[in-house]
């Protein structure tokens, strides 16, 4: 299980590292994304930090984005040049939504707060094998965590099983919005 980091740089760092490691992303994958989620939120715009490399390459344009976003997120080697908190936003905003979420969990537990997606209003998807899968994997995961707990536990058994129960809790919302929107839309037809 991961160290228990102290600062809020050090939970970013640690759960990219992990999304990345398990999805088998490179850093200049990552620095793309974020990117992208910064200019779509406007924040180059608002926050005056911008991501324009002196060069028209595309490579070495995603290399530079990268060098800069990872150099932000290193607080074991260095004390300064660290992310920006303007540049927080963005940086969620670039990762999936269970990452951002066990960022924030991690960050907020300290102050006894979790956190937890909202159900919005689904637009009409079909059900699928996808869907179902999904929520039965992280039902799995949850009750797996459970079972775990049963002959004892640690702070991390009760991190993760705290994380597993959000990530299951998270897809039963998601799948109710989702009947939810088709049983509006049976109404209204």
């Amino acid at each position: 299980m991961r160290n228990v980091s102290q600062t809020l740089i050090g939970i970013l760092r640690e759960e990219i590292s992990e999304y990345r490691r398990i999805h088998r992303k490179s850093r200049e994958t990552i620095a793309q994304m974020v990117v992208e989620a910064h200019e779509h939120l406007g924040a180059d715009i608002t926050t005056g930090i911008r991501f324009e490399p002196k060069t028209v390459d595309t490579f070495e344009r995603t290399k530079v984005n990268a060098d800069r976003i990872f150099r932000w997120l290193d607080d074991e080697t260095k004390d300064s040049t660290l992310l920006p908190a303007n540049c927080l936003i963005s940086l969620l905003a670039g990762m999936p939504e269970e990452v951002q979420r066990r960022i924030l969990d991690r960050a907020l537990l300290p102050l006894g707060f979790a956190v937890r997606a909202r159900a919005l209003p689904q637009p009409l998807v079909p059900f699928s094998a996808a869907v179902a899968t999904q929520l039965m994997r992280e039902q799995n995961d949850a009750a797996v965590a459970a079972t775990g707990l049963i002959d004892g536990f640690d702070r991390s058994e009760l991190e993760k099983a705290h994380q597993q129960a959000s990530e299951a809790i998270d897809a039963g919302m998601k799948f109710r919005a989702m009947v939810e929107a088709h049983m509006a839309e049976a109404e209204a037809s």
